[in-house]
């Protein structure tokens, strides 16, 4: 690479990055260094600053996977299309230990007693840095061809009861798919449940249309803010991309919770016996988010 290449890239770089708001930048930012010198601090012990590097790099690999086949490869129809986003589902998740890459994935997660508050707050404060970063990576990769990344959006006009009814029947759906395939039996055989939760995706992409959709806050909120240039700030856009799939991920992890006698349904020690069952056995069996998903 000769050094007027190199510098020509970093022009670009920095350019594509001009985008953002600075004063909105810090508003991110601060509070993720505050979330993860208070959750270090709370947990000594575990790896949560590995954890928060994972996750921030993991968000910003995986917009640079299933975000540009869309205007890179639309043209060659939806077969190409729908192959390499689901196979960049499964690149990125493999490739980065299976970060959950998804705050409404990390809340769930924290329902089902898995991350604590802090952890949660970290994990999530890195996934917002990741994407920040990752949205104006992925245009440059397909810049060359002339094409324009896009992501979700609402309409002005879409009454937000229909937004939110979209974004929390989406996300429901892809935490079926991740309780279903990451946490039983299917877990052991990585690339059908990696499959399986990469054609969910694709499924609500395809019949939930109406908000993006996102199925994912981070996405949501950070695609905005990189096509507008600031945080976004209506009360609309936090209960269709934030309350709606976060709701829905509690809603289903306490279905599965009390299914599997798992999260605040576990029995504690002093507590009567309870009779084995096949669904304690399977469902209940991983005490980490190891095999977890990776929900865009």
């Amino acid at each position: 690479m000769t050094e007027a290449t190199f510098e020509s890239m970093s022009t670009d770089v920095r350019a594509l990055f001009a985008v953002y708001d600075q004063k909105d930048v810090s508003y991110v930012v601060g509070p993720s260094l505050f979330f993860l010198a208070l959750a270090i601090q709370k947990n000594p012990k575990k790896r949560v600053f590995g954890t928060f590097i994972r996750e921030l790099v993991g968000m910003a690999f995986m917009i640079c996977c299933v975000f540009p086949p869309g205007p890179a490869l639309g043209p060659l129809g939806w077969a190409a299309e729908w192959a390499a986003h689901m196979l960049g589902v499964i690149v990125s998740d493999r490739i980065m230990g299976s970060p959950h890459v998804n705050p409404a994935v990390t809340f769930s997660m924290y329902c089902w007693k898995q991350v604590t508050l802090l952890e949660a707050l970290s994990i999530i404060s890195a996934q917002l840095l990741g994407a920040i970063i990752g949205f104006p990576f992925a245009q440059l990769i397909i810049q060359p061809l002339g094409a324009t990344l896009s992501g979700p959006s609402v309409d002005s006009a879409l009454p937000m009861e229909q937004g939110f009814a979209n974004e929390f029947a989406g996300f429901m759906i892809l935490m079926c798919a991740v309780y279903g395939c990451c946490f039983t039996p299917l877990g052991d055989y990585y690339l059908l449940k990696q499959s399986l939760v990469a054609a969910s995706i694709r499924f609500v992409l395809v019949f939930y249309p109406v908000t993006g959709p996102a199925i994912n806050p981070a996405l949501g909120s950070i695609w905005s803010f990189y096509s507008t240039g600031t945080l976004p700030r209506t009360l609309n856009h936090y209960v269709v991309y934030w309350l709606g799939p976060c709701l829905a991920g509690c809603a289903i992890t306490l279905l599965w919770s009390g299914a599997t006698r798992t999260g605040i349904f576990e029995k504690k020690p002093g507590d009567a016996p309870a009779k084995s069952t096949a669904a304690q056995s399977d469902g209940g069996r991983p005490t980490s988010t190891k095999n977890g998903p990776e929900g865009k």
